[in-house]
């Protein structure tokens, strides 16, 4: 083999390792532990705000009115949903706005699935200033996965 052979053959292969070489693509990705609070990874259900309940429903009527309050909050891997309807205040909420407004109302209440149907009923009609009702149904899923309801007529 000739001197210019040898120098064509080097250097073809060395084009050829360079260009291999170009070819290939370098992940520069971070491989990350999930955060604890994000939603997508984490199994635990999304409770923003530590009320002890994902599920919190519902429906007082008084002798003038049907629905004078009305709560349905639900929390899950995908979010929030809150709605809050208090006719004696003319209140038709939302969303965050219904979050907003019921957050001091839903983290002072503390209800536990042993209470007892009194306690339950006295704690949450205080707090929505409904004490002359004449239905009440509330169904609450604790954290835990516990579903309790507390019902009353007048």
């Amino acid at each position: 083999m000739n001197k210019t052979t040898k120098w064509t053959a080097g250097l073809t292969l060395t084009a050829a390792m360079v260009l291999a070489g170009c070819n290939e693509t370098q992940d520069n990705t971070v491989e990350t532990e999930p955060s604890e609070s994000s939603p997508v990874e984490n199994s635990e259900l999304v409770t923003p705000n530590d009320y002890g309940f994902t599920k919190f429903d519902l429906s007082i009527d008084t002798a003038d009115e049907n629905d004078v309050i009305d709560v349905d909050y639900e929390a899950g891997r995908s979010g929030m949903e809150i709605e809050y309807t208090n006719k004696m205040e003319d209140i038709r909420l939302g969303g965050d706005e219904a979050g907003t407004q019921l957050d001091p109302i839903l983290t002072d209440l503390g209800l536990t699935p042993d209470m007892t149907k009194e306690d339950a009923i006295n704690k949450v009609a205080q707090a929505f200033g409904v004490m002359d009702y004449t239905d009440f149904e509330l169904e609450v899923e604790f954290e835990d996965g516990q579903e309790v309801e507390w019902n009353d007529k007048k």
